[in-house]
Protein backbone atom coordinates (compact mmCIF):
# COMPACT_ATOMS: atom_id res chain seq x y z
CA UNK A 1 0.00 0.00 0.00
CA UNK A 2 2.78 2.43 0.85
CA UNK A 3 4.58 1.82 -2.44
CA UNK A 4 1.49 2.71 -4.51
CA UNK A 5 1.07 5.97 -2.57
CA UNK A 6 4.73 6.79 -3.10
CA UNK A 7 4.43 5.99 -6.81
CA UNK A 8 1.37 8.28 -7.10
CA UNK A 9 3.21 11.08 -5.33
CA UNK A 10 6.28 10.71 -7.59
CA UNK A 11 4.15 10.69 -10.74
CA UNK A 12 2.26 13.82 -9.65
CA UNK A 13 5.50 15.58 -8.76
CA UNK A 14 7.08 14.69 -12.11
CA UNK A 15 3.99 15.84 -14.01
CA UNK A 16 3.73 19.12 -12.10
CA UNK A 17 7.42 19.81 -12.49
CA UNK A 18 7.43 19.30 -16.24
CA UNK A 19 4.25 21.30 -16.85
CA UNK A 20 5.12 24.04 -14.37
CA UNK A 21 8.55 24.65 -15.89
CA UNK A 22 7.57 26.19 -19.20
CA UNK A 23 11.20 27.02 -19.79
CA UNK A 24 13.48 29.94 -19.33
CA UNK A 25 12.41 33.51 -19.91
CA UNK A 26 13.21 35.11 -23.24
CA UNK A 27 15.76 37.87 -22.67
CA UNK A 28 16.57 40.35 -25.39
CA UNK A 29 16.65 43.94 -26.59
CA UNK A 30 14.35 45.99 -28.78
CA UNK A 31 15.92 45.97 -32.24
CA UNK A 32 13.22 47.71 -34.31
CA UNK A 33 9.85 49.43 -34.01
CA UNK A 34 7.09 49.18 -36.58
CA UNK A 35 3.39 49.89 -36.95
CA UNK A 36 1.90 48.26 -33.82
CA UNK A 37 4.88 45.90 -33.69
CA UNK A 38 8.22 45.65 -31.94
CA UNK A 39 11.13 43.38 -32.91
CA UNK A 40 13.16 41.84 -30.09
CA UNK A 41 16.61 40.34 -30.67
CA UNK A 42 17.35 37.38 -28.39
CA UNK A 43 20.39 37.49 -26.12
CA UNK A 44 20.77 33.73 -25.67
CA UNK A 45 18.40 32.01 -28.06
CA UNK A 46 14.64 31.70 -28.21
CA UNK A 47 13.01 29.22 -25.79
CA UNK A 48 10.77 26.55 -27.34
CA UNK A 49 7.61 27.93 -25.69
CA UNK A 50 7.96 31.23 -27.60
CA UNK A 51 5.64 30.71 -30.55
CA UNK A 52 3.42 32.71 -32.87
CA UNK A 53 -0.01 33.61 -31.48
CA UNK A 54 0.92 33.11 -27.84
CA UNK A 55 0.04 35.80 -25.30
CA UNK A 56 3.02 36.68 -23.09
CA UNK A 57 4.07 39.22 -20.47
CA UNK A 58 6.51 41.81 -21.84
CA UNK A 59 7.30 45.37 -20.71
CA UNK A 60 4.80 44.81 -17.88
CA UNK A 61 1.89 44.27 -20.29
CA UNK A 62 0.21 41.43 -22.10
CA UNK A 63 1.42 41.16 -25.68
CA UNK A 64 0.85 38.72 -28.53
CA UNK A 65 3.73 37.09 -30.38
CA UNK A 66 3.20 38.05 -34.01
CA UNK A 67 6.17 36.22 -35.51
CA UNK A 68 9.33 34.28 -34.63
CA UNK A 69 12.19 34.50 -37.16
CA UNK A 70 15.39 32.84 -36.01
CA UNK A 71 16.67 34.90 -33.09
CA UNK A 72 14.08 37.71 -33.55
CA UNK A 73 10.64 37.75 -31.93
CA UNK A 74 8.01 40.26 -33.10
CA UNK A 75 5.31 41.32 -30.65
CA UNK A 76 2.08 43.16 -31.39
CA UNK A 77 1.51 46.16 -29.14
CA UNK A 78 -1.10 48.90 -29.10
CA UNK A 79 0.07 52.34 -30.30
CA UNK A 80 -0.12 53.68 -26.71
CA UNK A 81 2.15 50.94 -25.39
CA UNK A 82 4.46 51.08 -28.40
CA UNK A 83 5.04 54.81 -27.75
CA UNK A 84 6.67 53.88 -24.42
CA UNK A 85 9.19 51.47 -26.00
CA UNK A 86 12.55 52.53 -27.45
CA UNK A 87 15.13 50.75 -29.60
CA UNK A 88 17.79 49.34 -27.31
CA UNK A 89 15.45 48.76 -24.35
CA UNK A 90 16.10 45.48 -22.52
CA UNK A 91 13.13 43.13 -22.24
CA UNK A 92 12.34 39.83 -20.59
CA UNK A 93 9.33 37.85 -21.80
CA UNK A 94 7.67 35.49 -19.35
CA UNK A 95 5.49 32.52 -20.15
CA UNK A 96 1.89 33.38 -19.36
CA UNK A 97 0.56 32.43 -15.92
CA UNK A 98 -1.98 30.12 -17.57
CA UNK A 99 0.83 27.65 -18.32
CA UNK A 100 1.10 26.86 -14.62
CA UNK A 101 -1.34 24.18 -13.47
CA UNK A 102 -3.55 25.34 -10.61
CA UNK A 103 -3.00 22.28 -8.40
CA UNK A 104 0.79 22.15 -8.61
CA UNK A 105 3.04 24.02 -6.22
CA UNK A 106 0.32 24.93 -3.76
Amino acid sequence: MKSSALLSFLMATATCGSVFAAGPNFDGKVSALGLNKVDLAARQGVPAWVEKGRTVQAFGWDAVIHEVRGEVVTLQLSPNKLAKVKVGDAVSIRAPAGDEPAMCGS
